[in-house]
């Protein structure tokens, strides 16, 4: 291989390496990542209204305007218990109780990022929501909507279209005979119960839709029916006992409405004497 050709690959292999992050770079946004757990915490240490809390969110606002003037913009991916910059853990807090990643991963977050012109107006109103969402279970939480509600200009954030807590957090419930995933997808799972219910609706008559034949209900030509309509037709010979069944169901014995009626007074009758009264016209 001669010199040039020599010279030629190790410059593609130089271009096809990944470019390493800047040192300085990369310890500036470590150290601009833990003022925000810092300043996090101490936020939850005092009431909204304590001025140990407004000025903590200042000190942090110009740390990470300093860092947005010089570098324009910082993206912290989210892990379960760490944030990261440009692939180097920034902060790791594995108690999930108070971690901070946790706060935003449990609920779909995988990416923080924060742009040159953040005011310290935005930021306060980032920390009022995370601090909310903090102290709610995690049942109640949605970072993701309070974020997405708050439309911040400066502030944005990546999370993942589906997200399900199976693995991380607390166990998810059951959602009754539906499978969760089916259940997103249009496909539904039948229980022995629902199965049960199917068989005797099979037995009363109710098919499956099916194209209209001769005798069967009117409607657009070629349409499949569906199961609402599908009854058999009554014939003609079971009208009269049909009819008869219903005429005897309609009649009441007067002695029973007069019992009933009776029955009704002594519900509303507010004076105990006239209970006796009542009981013997009964008897």
């Amino acid at each position: 291989m001669s010199s040039e050709e020599l010279k030629n690959q190790n410059n593609k292999e130089k271009e096809e390496e990944p470019l390493k992050p800047d040192p300085v770079e990369v310890k500036t946004a470590r150290n601009v990542i833990q003022s925000f757990r810092k300043t996090f915490s101490l936020i939850k240490l005092y009431p909204p209204e304590n001025p140990s809390v407004e000025k903590s969110v200042d000190l942090f606002s110009e740390v990470i305007i300093g860092f947005l003037d010089e570098y324009k913009e910082l993206t912290v991916k989210v892990g379960e218990f760490n944030f990261s910059y440009k692939g180097e853990i920034a902060f790791q807090d594995e108690e999930k109780r108070k971690s901070l990643p946790f706060l935003f991963y449990r609920d779909g977050v995988r990416e923080l990022s924060f742009h040159k012109g953040l005011y310290k107006e935005e930021l306060h109103d980032f920390f009022e929501i995370i601090n909310k969402v903090s102290d709610l279970p995690s049942e109640e939480t949605d970072i993701v909507n309070s974020l997405w509600e708050k439309d911040f200009v400066h502030i944005r954030y990546f999370a993942i279209d589906e997200f399900l807590n199976s693995d991380i957090g607390e166990a998810g419930e059951e959602i009754g005979p539906f499978d969760r995933m089916g259940f997103s997808k249009g496909l539904l799972k039948m229980t022995p119960k629902d199965e049960e219910l199917y068989k005797e609706s099979l037995a009363l008559g109710i098919h499956p839709g099916k194209e209209k034949g001769e005798g069967e209900f009117e409607g657009e030509p070629g349409e499949s029916l569906g199961p609402a309509t599908q009854v058999p037709t009554i014939k003609k010979d079971e009208i009269p006992e049909i009819e008869s069944m219903l005429s005897s169901s309609r009649q009441t014995v007067p002695l029973n409405e007069l019992v009933a009626l009776l029955f009704e007074f002594l519900f509303f009758e507010e004076r105990s004497e006239q209970f006796s009264t009542l009981i013997d016209v009964i008897s």
